[in-house]
């Protein structure tokens, strides 16, 4: 055993005292490959374009849900849920809240416009108030067609589960 380890040491270091490296080498490569650089760098740039983006979406978020919790859409959701005893009553009041208020939002935002393009001559309060209240209307329907169609979907991705 000991005999077999000390050959293989002087075979290892035979080999190493055979073919020595020479401090200077006679041809070096002193090239600086652009290429290679070229793509390094696009890596690098990638990956700290994605940390961005990730710590951006990350702060967004984090803002939603500060919003709907300061709004208190979650709160109430919650307590009609725990009232009601059913989590789709809860779900259906968050969507409805939600999904209303940003469509008021946005059609009291878009009625200036439309009055700029069509030039109707309405004072900007009535014109921000019916473009506010079509925009709840528009948006408590668009949530019930939603929880509707989620329902329906739950309903037959449950039915397929069960299936397999």
């Amino acid at each position: 055993m000991k005999l077999k380890l000390f050959l293989s040491l002087i075979f290892c270091f035979g080999f190493y005292i055979a073919f020595p490296q020479s401090a200077n080498p006679e041809n070096t490569d002193e090239e600086f490959n652009l290429f290679l650089f070229t793509i390094a760098l696009a890596t690098f740039c990638f990956i700290v374009g994605m940390i961005i983006v990730g710590v951006l979406f990350a702060i967004l978020i984090f803002l939603i849900l500060s919003f709907l919790v300061a709004v208190g859409f979650i709160s109430v959701s919650v307590i009609i849920g725990v009232h009601q005893k059913s989590f789709k009553k809860g779900f259906t009041s968050f969507i409805t809240l939600f999904i209303s208020t940003i469509c008021g939002i946005v059609g009291g935002i878009l009625s200036i416009p439309f009055n700029w393009i069509f030039k109707l001559n309405i004072k900007i309060s009535t014109l921000i108030m019916s473009g506010i209240g079509l925009g709840l209307i528009s948006g408590i329907i668009c949530s019930l067609l939603i929880v509707k169609f989620s329902s329906l979907l739950i309903k037959l991705l449950r039915k397929q589960y069960l299936e397999a």
